[in-house]
């Protein structure tokens, strides 16, 4: 019999999610996008016989169709919903060539892409449809010529799109707030007033639903804190390589060298299902354990709204936390994920025996950042993490990492623009680095990380961490030695002696213990390792520093977390 391939899938996310700086426009567009790959797709199939769906997830569905017009009518029917439910939202909907579903892919075959006829298999086919899907989203006008607009037009508020009615949004509705609101913005207003969308919020909070805000907007109120907040986003390793060779794997997990149609829908279905069930989980287990932490020592530390959930859909998580439960929430997500996958019953068959791992981003900023800016930021030190850190590793070892970047300024500029500022250009043996990450996440306490990225050690930063707010190192010696740093290398190097032998003073003299060792090894300047020759090139590899520091890391952390929350060291280092 033969079958046919059908990929539907929205396009420039991002854009659309974070088109408005307001969080509730953006929880509701990341409902909007959830929707979009699940719930429309289910019932447009349930419509049209015959189609049956494969993989469904956040803004993307992969289905099979025993004719061409069964899956256009599919892609109509979701098509004419995104028109009318969620203007602006890309959605690019193909059928592929037809095959047939008898035949069988012989593992690590060579597939034949350049062809218009029929497909040799399912997988030939599957293929050949992704590049239709990619070829007719590259070809779909962009965005400003689609939707030009005559200047008369009232402007949104949010978007300075023409506006289509007005949006209602205050704290009391007695208030009358009316705001001029675009086609977009109102679809994105009404998925987030919609029931399910709050309660999908809550379950993934687990045993403390009341951190959800009750206005999205209002994260974190400044008279309960000095505004601090964090804007984190975590993405899987590997995970769109091991999509693209999901058939072998399937053969490797089965012991089979030939994969049945059957076979490999099965297999995309439990895998997709058991990675979007394994994220979820992770993130509920991270969100209780931050929060446990922070209650044992603040019990009167107040939890309303000071978490976000925004999307979590297959290995992709993005959320807006108050920033004392950041880099624990990370710290323990990015375990949580490892261990999960590690451990569930169909992950490890396809990833291998030590499932996956992530890396993440995490932007902290002041709450009235532009929301998509510190978003940008957040993205790209997953980028900076994955880069530095993950594949340093080349010997298959599994590697989480962080990357954190506190910004006092609100800034439109990137990652590398701000980090080459933190770059201290020292003549004798090449640039340092005033920062120290990314960060390697070991996989319990007691773990050790791989050699080749051991000066990365996220234990560094947090035992760095427990020296100033311990007392160990005074704030004031650790800003004389920051302000070292800043007039370089040599000046550094020199108040660091110093320090040191007068913290060991100071401490021999009241009695107590300091391991001036470990406390210089922390504090002085790295040298990095070179990077492995199978390293791919990047954009900054000539910029690279070959040193770094950790101490303005740790000082900066130190410095956004309310006061109350630094008097137990252990805070930082708990899971």
């Amino acid at each position: 019999m033969t079958r046919h391939w059908v990929v539907l899938e929205t396009g420039a996310n991002q854009d659309y999610i974070f088109d408005s700086n307001r969080m509730r426009h953006v929880v509701g567009a990341s409902q909007v996008v959830l929707d979009a790959g699940t719930r429309w797709v289910e019932q447009a199939c349930e419509g049209v016989g015959g189609v049956e769906p494969v993989q469904l997830v956040s803004g993307k569905a992969v289905l099979l169709a025993p004719s061409e017009e069964a899956g256009r009518e599919v892609i109509r029917a979701v098509s004419a919903r995104v028109l009318t439910e969620a203007p602006r939202l890309e959605l690019t909907g193909v059928v592929g060539p037809p095959f047939d579903e008898d035949a069988r892919y012989v593992v690590r075959s060579a597939i034949h892409l350049d062809s218009d006829g029929p497909a040799a298999h399912h997988v030939e086919a599957l293929r050949r449809t992704l590049i239709r899907q990619g070829q007719a989203r590259a070809a779909r006008p962009a965005r400003q010529l689609r939707d030009q607009y005559l200047p008369w037009h009232e402007p949104c508020r949010e978007t300075s799109l023409p506006a289509a009615g007005f949006e209602l949004f205050a704290a009391d509705p007695r208030d009358n707030a009316w705001h001029p609101a675009s086609a977009a913005t109102l679809a994105r207003s009404t998925a987030r007033k919609r029931p399910e969308t709050r309660e999908r919020l809550k379950r993934l909070l687990g045993r403390y639903p009341e951190l959800l805000p009750a206005l999205v907007d209002e994260l974190a109120d400044e008279t309960m804190d000095d505004g601090w907040i964090a804007v984190v986003h975590a993405d899987g390793n590997g995970v769109g390589t091991l999509l693209h060779d999901f058939p072998d794997a399937v053969g490797d997990a089965t012991g089979t060298s030939e994969v049945s149609l059957d076979q490999h829908t099965r297999w995309l279905k439990d895998f997709s299902d058991h990675l979007e069930q394994v994220t979820r989980a992770a993130f509920t287990a991270a969100v209780e354990a931050a929060v446990d932490a922070v209650r044992a020592m603040r019990p009167d530390w107040r939890l309303k709204g000071r978490l976000l959930p925004i999307l979590l859909g297959g290995d992709d998580v993005t959320f807006a936390c108050h920033a004392a439960l950041a880099l624990p929430l990370v710290r323990t997500f990015l375990r949580e994920f490892a261990r999960r996958t590690r451990e569930d019953d169909v992950m490890p068959r396809i990833a291998g025996p030590n499932g996956l791992t992530a890396a993440a981003g995490i932007a902290i900023v002041k709450r009235h950042h532009p929301f998509s800016a510190a978003y940008d930021l957040a993205e790209d030190l997953v980028s900076s993490a994955k880069r530095r850190a993950v594949r340093q590793v080349t010997t298959g070892e599994p590697v989480s990492a962080y990357d954190v970047h506190v910004a006092h300024e609100s800034t439109l500029r990137g990652l590398r623009e701000l980090r080459q500022e933190l770059t201290l250009d020292s003549r004798r043996g090449g640039p340092v680095a005033r920062h120290g990450g990314p960060y390697v996440v070991r996989e319990t306490d007691d773990a050790s990380v791989p050699a080749a990225v051991a000066h990365r050690d996220e234990r560094h930063l947090l035992d760095l961490m427990d020296l100033l707010a311990g007392g160990t190192l005074s704030s004031a010696r650790a800003h004389d030695l920051r302000g070292a740093l800043d007039r370089g290398v040599d000046e550094y190097r020199s108040r660091l002696t110093v320090a040191l032998a007068r913290t060991a003073r100071e401490r021999d003299a009241r009695g107590g213990t300091f391991d001036r060792t470990a406390t210089e090894r922390l504090l002085s300047v790295v040298t990095e390792p070179a990077p492995p020759a199978t390293e791919p090139a990047s954009d900054d590899a000539a910029e690279r520093p070959s040193r770094f520091v950790r101490l303005p890391d740790a000082l900066l952390l130190h410095g956004v977390l309310p006061a109350a929350l630094v008097e137990d060291p252990d805070l930082v280092v708990t899971s």
